[in-house]
């Protein structure tokens, strides 16, 4: 009898290290430990706080910076603050919008002051005589030039001998000129033969100018003059729209408005 409650006893304890070895290694399979005593340590509102506002952690406890206290936290129903946006955070697509400039308002430069050109005389200051004048090219090569003076470059070359031009200014032996085209220039006073006037048929539609036996539009035709013939200027009254002009063997009237060598309203006898 003694002898079956040893065994049983043997059994008891065998059984009970097998599960206990059992248990052993199964936690170790599953990489659990056995739960570490808990050391005594003060409770988290103990907790000191270091000066720059770190509060130092006991081991084991979940550090109370993790999670910000109720005073910093937004409400649930509290509106999200808004993040300015940026190049960085703007939703594609959108453009940033420009500052508003106010338009610079430049104040009107003042009016360049333009110099008056002087008046054209009406008296030449080398001969007297009044100006402008018509006189005739003496030759077929007459140089115009920029200036009164042979230094001066020349810029057009007359080839007309005859050709009617306008005295507008005199500098001792020079004359400015004028022509039928508006060209101006200066010719010294050898190459213009004075007391001697001629005309030049100017441009018009027509084509060609009548010139009639009387100074009368509804005279007779006796020759046809076409733009650039040149003649002389043989006569014309002053308060007359005819003048009296030979062109080769041909003698007899013109309009004063068709022809460049006379002034309007001029005396030419």
């Amino acid at each position: 009898m003694r002898d079956v409650w040893v065994m049983r006893a043997a059994i008891t304890v065998l059984t009970l290290m097998l599960a206990t070895a059992f248990t052993a290694a199964a936690q170790s399979q599953l990489g659990q430990t056995a739960p570490a005593p808990r050391a005594s340590a003060a409770p988290s509102s103990a907790a000191a706080t270091t000066p720059a506002g770190r509060a130092s952690v006991a081991p084991g406890q979940r550090p109370a910076a993790a999670r910000p206290p109720a005073a910093t936290r937004p409400a649930a129903n509290s509106p999200r603050p808004r993040t300015p946006q940026t190049t960085a955070n703007r939703p594609r697509g959108t453009q940033p919008r420009r500052p508003v400039v106010p338009p610079v308002v430049v104040p009107p430069a003042a009016a360049a002051t333009v110099e008056p050109q002087p008046p054209e005389p009406a008296q030449g200051s080398a001969t007297g005589l009044p100006l402008p004048r018509f006189v005739p090219l003496r030759s077929d090569r007459v140089n115009l030039r920029v200036g009164p003076d042979t230094r001066f470059p020349v810029e057009w070359r007359y080839e007309r001998r005859d050709l009617p031009v306008q005295i507008i200014r005199e500098h001792e032996q020079w004359r400015r000129i004028r022509d039928v085209d508006g060209t101006e220039g200066w010719v010294h006073q050898s190459n213009l033969t004075p007391n001697r006037r001629t005309f030049l048929i100017r441009a018009n539609p027509a084509g060609e100018v009548q010139m009639r036996r009387r100074p009368e539009a509804e005279a007779p035709a006796i020759a046809r003059l076409r733009p650039g013939v040149i003649g002389r200027l043989r006569a014309c009254e002053a308060a007359s729209q005819w003048c009296e002009i030979q062109a080769g063997e041909n003698r007899g009237f013109v309009a004063r408005g068709d022809i460049f060598g006379v002034l309007p309203g001029e005396k030419v006898e």
